[in-house]
């Protein structure tokens, strides 16, 4: 019978995760640095010669963010909620959380639709009856300043400061 020959993978299997989640609880998460890029975007200019669809086609204008990358924004930050909820505070704690961002609006803008998921108001955080939103600051690097010789830098003080926990 099928069922029975696969008893034994389906056991090695159960103590395998079993034996995981051991490790995993013994293990700490003490920082977690993310990057990516910003949502979907309209395009920069017009993608060819002669093209029908001008600035006006796009809702927010050249390069702006649409709402489909506002939305898959938004939905990061509910993952990256649901993910490190353990980790860290409900509501913003400046302590706890620094956001980055390019100086560019589809950037800044991915960086809001981002954490409206990742803190979204509720009780007395929120500050408009209805409105689960709560603003969370964003600091903007200067153009030029996000480049790899930064964030190596970045990087190289930040193993200097949690090589006591490793």
């Amino acid at each position: 019978m099928v069922v029975d020959s696969l008893a034994p993978v389906l056991l090695a299997s159960l103590f395998l995760v079993e034996q995981q989640l051991q490790i995993s609880a013994a293990r700490e998460l003490v920082f977690v640095q993310a990057i990516w890029r910003h949502g979907d975007r309209a395009p920069q200019s017009l993608p060819y010669p002669r093209d029908p669809y001008n600035e006006t086609a796009w809702q927010r204008g050249w390069g702006q963010l649409t709402n489909l990358g506002m939305q898959q924004m938004n939905e990061l930050g509910i993952f990256f909620r649901k993910r490190y909820d353990f980790f860290i505070s409900s509501h913003f704690v400046p302590s706890e959380v620094y956001i980055r961002s390019s100086d560019s609006d589809r950037a800044l803008t991915s960086a809001q639709a981002f954490l409206a998921g990742f803190y979204p108001a509720s009780d007395s955080f929120e500050w408009e009856s209805g409105n689960h939103w709560q603003p969370i600051p964003i600091h903007a690097a200067s153009p030029g300043e996000l480049d790899l010789e930064t964030s190596m830098a970045f990087f190289r003080s930040q193993k200097r400061s949690t090589s006591s926990y490793e």
